[in-house]
């Protein structure tokens, strides 16, 4: 019916690519169409996109509920005997929901159990007829990985999800969406192969970036566990070196430029495209934020110092975030609404007020309290939606009062901090010798 369709027609425009990478759109809607789509499957789209519906049948429901009668459902739906593509589709969307509830302990098992299938299957290698089943089993693999990468992250956990070498990278979005569902597959040499496809592939893109995010997640927790006066030279210069490298290497149409955007946009890939920007940003923020506090800490460090650099382009990083996400608003088909990126613009915000408190440049100091106050409107808009939120508002907040109460460490790279810029999920503790316990390990 109209519900079904609208719903549908959210999920993809709003929650998959931004949770996940794991469906044929058209084959999806040909599925809703037809009534062969599974019911787990439009139910769980249902409990993620309602909350962004219209339609009259749902107005007296609040917002952030409007999933949860599908959620019940779609619940009771899950084979967990059934070791198969739908079962980890399932298990994904599941975990995507529970996310956005808060409930980031259910969320690990349930990720767990789709990546677990995934390993049972060998989904890359497992025995496919068709070019669409072969790179929708490579979507849900690489998709796995990425949403691993942050939840274990998130939970200082070990990665469920080994990243093996040599695994192919899923086709480019315009072929994807034309592929024919009874295509047969192709020799992965063949000149005509998905495997070897001359346009620029987004989710291509995003999977180095995914692995070169784990990294630096690994780098920033094990520098902590280090002594204090551990030299960490060499590995940030390595680390940094590669996400400039993972940029200048992508292909001209892919670099961040408001005609790069709109180009993507009109191809219906604006909000893939905004989502890739918003990962490299955030990236090089959590490699280097920890340069703003020893720079501030030492005026004495001469302008060419590399710990200069790193600070200043930690500014740029999330001055770049910050602009990306207004751009995306104002270009239409690229505006993203997904949960994490509260947490991201928190981040951002941070360093918008390390600058109104320790710039000279009144120019600075201007743009950052313009930027603060786009991030608040985005973040009020969203905090609508998405119950969890709440965790990153209340991060912020306490973030804020520690500034306003002149506790300037709070941009001193801790336990305390690190948990602040890697656990999407809950809150932090306005003491700070409370969240020392939240890193694994001595």
């Amino acid at each position: 019916d109209d519900l079904a369709e609208e719903l549908v027609s959210l999920y993809f425009r709003y929650a998959h690519v931004a949770f996940h990478n794991i469906f044929h759109q058209p084959s999806v809607e040909a599925g809703l169409r037809t009534g062969t789509l599974p019911a787990v499957l439009l139910l769980f789209m249902a409990s993620l996109s309602g909350r962004f519906s219209t339609h009259s049948s749902l107005a007296e429901i609040p917002i952030r509920e409007r999933g949860l009668p599908y959620w019940m459902e779609a619940e009771k739906l899950i084979d967990f005997y059934s070791t198969s593509l739908l079962t980890i589709q399932a298990c994904i969307m599941a975990a995507a929901y529970l996310s956005i509830e808060g409930d980031s302990n259910s969320e690990s098992v349930f990720l767990s159990v789709a990546c677990r299938m995934g390993l049972v299957l060998d989904l890359p290698n497992a025995a496919v007829e068709t070019r669409l089943e072969r790179d929708l089993n490579l979507r849900v693999w690489w998709s796995l990985i990425a949403i691993d990468t942050w939840s274990s992250g998130s939970h200082q956990i070990p990665r469920a999800m080994p990243v093996r070498h040599g695994v192919h990278l899923p086709m480019d979005e315009h072929s994807f969406a034309n592929v024919r569902p009874d295509e047969p597959v192709r020799d992965a040499n063949s000149p005509k192969s998905p495997f070897v496809d001359p346009e620029p592939s987004i989710f291509a893109q995003m999977i180095p970036l995914n692995q070169l995010l784990y990294r630096i997640f690994e780098f920033s927790s094990q520098v902590l566990r280090k002594p204090a006066d551990t030299d960490i030279a060499d590995e940030t210069k390595e680390l940094y070196a590669s996400l400039e490298d993972w940029y200048d290497k992508l292909p001209p149409s892919l670099k961040d430029t408001p005609e790069n955007h709109s180009s993507w946009a009109r191809k219906g890939s604006g909000r893939k495209y905004t989502i890739l920007h918003i990962n490299h940003r955030y990236a090089g923020q959590l490699l280097l934020f920890r340069f703003l506090y020893i720079c501030q800490q030492r005026s004495d460090l001469p302008a060419n110092d590399p710990r200069q650099l790193y600070a200043a382009k930690c500014k740029a990083h999330a001055a770049g975030l910050c602009e990306l996400l207004r751009r995306a608003d104002d270009t239409p088909g690229s505006d993203v609404r997904y949960p994490l990126i509260a947490h991201l613009l928190v981040v951002a915000s941070t360093i918008q007020l390390f600058t109104l408190l320790f710039s000279p440049d009144e120019e600075d100091i201007s743009r950052a309290k313009q930027r603060l106050e786009q991030n608040f409107g985005r973040l009020s808009r969203l905090q609508k939606y998405w119950p969890n939120l709440d965790a990153s508002v209340a991060k912020f907040e306490t973030f804020h009062l520690a500034c306003k109460a002149g506790e300037l460490d709070v941009f001193r790279m801790d336990r305390w901090l690190l948990k602040f810029m890697l656990d999407y999920t809950t809150a932090v503790s306005k003491s700070r010798e409370h969240d020392l316990r939240w890193l694994k390990g001595p």
